[in-house]
């Protein structure tokens, strides 16, 4: 799997979730960002299940 297929296939995964975040590298991710994406589904999951 090239370099490009991985940064697709993780684009595609975190759309997956609703997560619409864009970048062309793994060094464009903004990982402050992402971890901010992750806690708020992290926490509408646990309200899901509550």
């Amino acid at each position: 799997m090239t370099k490009q297929e991985l940064v697709q296939n993780l684009q595609k995964y975190l759309k997956s979730f609703g997560l619409g975040l864009t970048f062309n590298n793994m060094d464009d991710i903004d990982t402050k960002l992402l971890n901010k994406e992750i806690y708020k589904l992290k926490l509408k999951k646990s309200i899901t299940n509550t």
